[in-house]
């Protein structure tokens, strides 16, 4: 099916902050293609490819499909309450169980200490934010709106980019490899 699309479809993958958006960058030649920083900077999965016409199309998660990934981490932490909503979780109860992790089950509270707990307090404080967004139709952005601050703040801000299911950024800039999808 690939061979008949005439796609190759290239992840890059690795820790957080190891340069995997900078790599895509100079890999494809295009300068900030990828947000860049010196901390965690993208928090969801960007997708490349070319076409003639450049624009970006983001697609955000629906309220259901949040609260099922919401409802996952809190498995990952043992956190068992009757899970309605992000919306409803109290963030200092929460704080609590995690806390009391460190004496009932420590491998937990150690795997999940900087990735699932901090993702989940990160839900818990930007909430008013993410709720203006789930459920939003997918916004398309032209040429000199790519280039703006407004379309990076779907890929990284803590709180707006957790809403967002999928971004797809396309270029003419790639002429040279058409064949090529970066993620």
């Amino acid at each position: 099916e690939k061979l008949t699309k005439g796609e190759i479809e290239v992840a890059i993958v690795g820790l957080e902050n190891s340069g995997k958006s900078t790599f895509a960058n100079a890999f494809i030649g295009i300068k900030e293609a990828f947000p860049t920083g010196s901390s965690r900077t993208t928090f969801t999965s960007t997708k490349l490819r070319y076409s003639d016409e450049d624009k970006a199309i983001v697609e955000f998660f629906k309220k259901e499909e949040f609260n099922q990934i919401v409802k996952e981490m809190l498995k990952k932490v043992e956190y068992n309450i009757n899970f309605q909503s992000f919306e409803v979780i109290d963030k200092e109860k929460y704080e609590e169980h995690f806390e009391n992790l460190k004496k009932t089950n420590h491998l937990v509270y150690q795997a999940c200490r900087s990735t699932v707990h901090q993702d989940i307090i990160d839900i818990l404080e930007g909430k008013d934010t993410i709720k203006k967004y789930l459920g939003e139709d997918k916004k398309i952005f032209n040429k000199e709106q790519i280039k703006n601050e407004e379309l990076k703040k779907f890929i990284t801000d803590n709180y707006i980019a957790r809403t967002v299911k999928n971004v797809e950024i396309f270029s003419s800039e790639l002429a040279e490899t058409k064949e090529l999808v970066l993620y």
